[in-house]
């Protein structure tokens, strides 16, 4: 059995890793079987999220700590002079940092829905308007994992009965 690619993308990111991407057609693992639960997912600032069977999912551990070396950077990065080799090596640094910030967001993010899509049949998650949590006073900076909502865009992770609500 012979597998061609259906599309093939070549991209390079800031730090100067290449990757490819390769698109292919396959045939479905299927579904996984039916548990029949349902849960509701309330969207939070302090918690990432709080689902209606009383659990708790807490922000991204390592998140804090990789903003706080990436604003470290940044304010290297700023004190450099524009057009030197110090300055173009800062701001490797500053991508670098920016890549492993990204990918422990979408690690957690992945993770944390693809755990919800296992263990339940139904998801009901609340439409979340950050923007006026902090315009109105809320909370002056809402965790980075609730800030793009993209919790509910893992497609390849969702299922069929996700409502946002």
């Amino acid at each position: 059995m012979s597998i061609e690619p259906t599309s093939v993308t070549v991209s390079r990111d800031p730090c100067g890793r290449w990757y490819v991407s390769l698109a292919i057609e396959a045939p479905g693992s299927g579904q996984a079987p039916a548990t029949g639960a349902v849960v509701g997912v309330d969207l939070g600032i302090k918690d990432f999220a709080v689902t209606s069977d009383g659990e708790k999912i807490a922000n991204a551990r390592r998140l804090a700590k990789r903003e706080r070396n990436l604003a470290r950077y940044q304010r290297r990065m700023a004190r450099k002079q524009y057009g030197s080799n110090n300055r173009a090596k800062a701001r490797a640094k500053v991508a670098r940092a920016h890549r492993k910030v990204a990918a422990s967001r979408a690690d957690f993010l992945h993770k944390t829905s693809a755990r919800l899509v296992r263990d339940h049949d139904v998801i009901v998650i609340e439409d979340l308007n950050v923007k006026g949590i902090v315009l109105t006073g809320g909370s002056p900076k809402p965790s980075p994992t609730v800030r793009g909502a993209s919790s509910t865009a893992n497609s390849d992770t969702k299922p069929p009965a996700t409502v946002a609500v």
